[in-house]
């Protein structure tokens, strides 16, 4: 029988909406009476911690002289209380007894047994105090855990990258485009390359980041000691030089290539095919936005074809920058030729396309570039060349010589800095283009005090320290070399060391290396005027086809972490105060049995059973809030002495202080909100047992 069949044969003529509406307002009054009691239950204590407070020795002239000065103050918000607290009162009807009244009646009654009262608040508060002081040092070392990954600032950027998407590329157009959304404040490019640095005729490998001086306001780096450099401005300031100054590749001229849409790039075909385990898209035109007839695959005896000058595959992977001058656009590679197709079934796997007949359909039609892999004569500088692997070049000169490049693996760490490693060549023959500086250098550079260490500087001696540098150009900086191409030397002077012994590595100005002929960014740095924004752009950037992270994730697995540590830390403070409520059960049932025949006399003289019930109610409530307040004293001073007995320690090894627990406003809300339930849950029972009690058998009751 299905939930429609079932539904379709209740009657709801017979359903008694009169008493379904009738319960409903029945639970809405019990919740009315529950806050009511709270809001007067709060005022109530208010108003004692005020009178009590006034009457300290040596705190109370003190006391009334601030009221005195602050009369215009107080005097109105006491009318006001008194206004809330009547309507309040009157809302339970205007012939009972006033809730305030018995507020104070069952305050009085818990004054007649100080002890017994005292012992059964301390054990609530000892309970509540066990989950006040197990979460607040839960978010106190969370607290500190994120202050050591990440500041206010650093939660407002995010790091974009190409990731291994090699293909792709940061340049100076995706720098104008990011710049442009609204939420972004700053957009800071870095080029991330291995440096050869000599030093006392030593040579190394060191890691080196171009960055703008702006990158140091928001990036985590602490000098110990010098300045970071003056120079080095970002790609707005900085530019690329005249062709009589620009770099030079030995065999490589630098210029962007130009093509016409849709036009052939060479007269020759040339033998490809698609990328081992990839489904190529096949389009009727050499365009993104034609219509795709399907996909192809890897054949075993590749394909033939011709270089067709299509659109741009930007946002998703643009091999490299080719324009066409006449249109003003962007173009691509295409290789239009003869495919079978594949369509994709519905289990996501791919299905031959049989077409009307009973064989497979070839069809003509064109495939992006970046989706293939081509066997085809290059020509680069006058030398002829073949292009055999990804990341290697190798060419046959006159005198039968060949080259071998290695390649370069450069990625985003998990904190989101440029990581650059080079992949060794098994080639002996191996040479590499040079790259001539002509243009001018700061020769100012920021250094790790791990890099230091290395060379065997101390950092206190840095002054007039001098070495020189060269850097490993790689493709995706300039992508009209291959492989790799390594500059000539320049010296460098240390202005500056950052504290960092685990790392090493070095700052040198962004204009040093980008006004030398490179179009190509390693990473940027996108800083957002709100963090709110942040998903936002991320999603935006990535719609791009680049990969972004942020520290924010870091801070999200930390809170995650903690947020667990939090629940195990709850349950343990939760039966804490499970057993202290178990002894103000037994505290309320005990005052039930000795005040049975006090009871009975109240119902005698015209008290209803609804206010013998919430008399019981407001001595469980009072207990409770008490139990709360105290219990976030008691718990807030075990944290702070805690944390003063670590502090100690820190300070003694490394002249730190520290504050293990933190309280948010939200966490002392609800536990004072928990302690009044408790109370009330606590209070039901002998409430409604003292509520139901006959007049006549509670006079008789010995």
């Amino acid at each position: 029988m299905t939930i429609l069949t079932r539904i379709k044969q209740i009657n709801f003529k017979k359903i008694s909406w009169r008493a379904i509406l009738g319960n409903i307002k029945g639970f809405l009054g019990v919740i009315w009476r529950m806050m009511a009691f709270f809001v007067l239950l709060f005022i109530f204590l208010f108003k004692k911690f005020n009178l009590w407070f006034g009457k300290l020795p040596k705190i109370r002239n003190v006391w009334h002289f601030f009221q005195e000065k602050t009369g215009g103050f107080f005097k109105p918000f006491s009318k006001r209380l008194t206004v809330v607290v009547d309507k309040i009162d009157y809302s339970f009807g205007r012939r009972k007894t006033r809730r305030t009244f018995l507020i104070n009646l069952a305050f009085s009654n818990l004054m007649l047994k100080k002890s017994r009262t005292l012992m059964t608040v301390l054990g609530m508060s000892i309970g509540v105090g066990a989950i006040v002081f197990l979460l607040s040092l839960g978010y106190g070392i969370e607290r500190l855990v994120i202050k050591q990954v990440a500041t206010l600032e650093e939660m407002k950027i995010i790091d974009v990258s190409a990731g291994d998407n090699t293909s792709l590329r940061l340049n100076r157009h995706v720098y104008e485009k990011i710049k442009e959304f609204r939420e972004v404040q700053e957009v800071i490019p870095i080029v991330s390359v291995v440096g050869k640095l000599t030093y006392n005729k030593a040579t190394m490998d060191v890691v080196v980041y171009a960055v703008p001086k702006k990158y140091f306001d928001f990036s985590h780096s602490k000098l110990i000691k010098g300045e970071f450099f003056a120079s080095g401005a970002g790609v707005e300031q900085s530019r690329i030089l005249p062709p009589d100054l620009r770099g030079k590749v030995a065999g490589v001229e630098f210029q962007a290539e130009e093509g016409e849409y849709l036009k052939k790039i060479a007269p020759e075909k040339v033998s490809f095919n698609i990328l081992p385990g990839e489904r190529a898209k096949v389009f009727a035109e050499c365009n993104v936005s034609a219509k795709m007839l399907g996909y192809t695959v890897r054949s075993e005896g590749g394909y033939q074809g011709e270089w067709i000058y299509g659109s741009s595959f930007y946002p998703n992977k643009q091999e490299r920058v080719i324009i066409d001058k006449k249109r003003n656009i962007y173009l691509g590679r295409w290789l239009r030729g003869y495919f079978p197709l594949y369509q994709v079934g519905l289990d996501g796997d791919l299905k031959q396309d049989m077409g009307d007949g009973e064989r497979q359909s070839w069809v003509e039609g064109c495939i992006p570039e970046r989706e293939v892999e081509v066997n085809v004569p290059l020509r680069l500088g006058g030398v002829l060349g073949e292009a055999t692997e990804a990341g290697t070049f190798t060419s046959d000169s006159a005198s039968g010589s060949s080259t071998l490049f290695e390649t370069v693996t450069v990625a985003s760490s998990a904190g989101g800095l440029e990581v650059v490693t080079l992949q060794a060549t098994s080639s002996a023959k191996l040479q590499q283009n040079i790259v001539e500086f002509k243009a001018p250098v700061s020769g100012q550079v920021v250094v790790s005090s791990g890099l230091l260490n290395l060379l065997g500087i101390p950092w206190e001696k840095i002054e007039g320290t001098e070495f020189t540098l060269s850097f490993v150009l790689v493709k995706n900086l300039m992508p009209e070399i291959e492989g790799r191409a390594t500059t000539t030397e320049v010296a460098y002077k240390v202005i500056g060391v950052i504290d960092d012994e685990n790392s090493s590595y070095l700052y040198i100005p962004f204009a040093d290396l980008y006004n030398q002929s490179i179009t190509g960014f390693s990473q940027m740095k996108v800083v957002l005027a709100k963090k709110e924004d942040l998903e936002k752009v991320r999603k935006e950037v990535e719609t791009m086809g680049f990969k972004t992270s942020s520290v924010v994730d870091t801070v999200s697995q930390i809170e995650n972490l903690f947020a667990n540590i939090r629940i195990v830390l709850s349950l343990l403070g939760f039966v804490a105060l499970a057993v202290a409520s178990l002894g103000m059960f037994n505290t309320l049932t005990v005052s039930l049995l000795e005040r049975t025949r006090e009871i009975g006399g109240m119902k005698v003289m015209g008290v209803v059973a609804e206010e013998v019930e919430d008399l019981f109610l407001a001595e469980a409530m009072i207990m409770g809030l008490a139990g709360g307040v105290g219990g976030l004293i008691i718990g807030s001073l075990a944290g702070k002495l805690v944390s003063l007995i670590f502090s100690l320690i820190a300070f003694a090894k490394q002249g730190i202080f520290m504050d293990l627990t933190y309280t948010p406003p939200f966490f002392i809300i609800f536990i004072i909100c928990l302690s009044f339930i408790v109370g009330v849950i606590t209070g039901v029972y002998p409430a409604v047992r003292a509520k139901r009690i006959s007049a006549l058998n509670a006079l008789r009751y010995e």
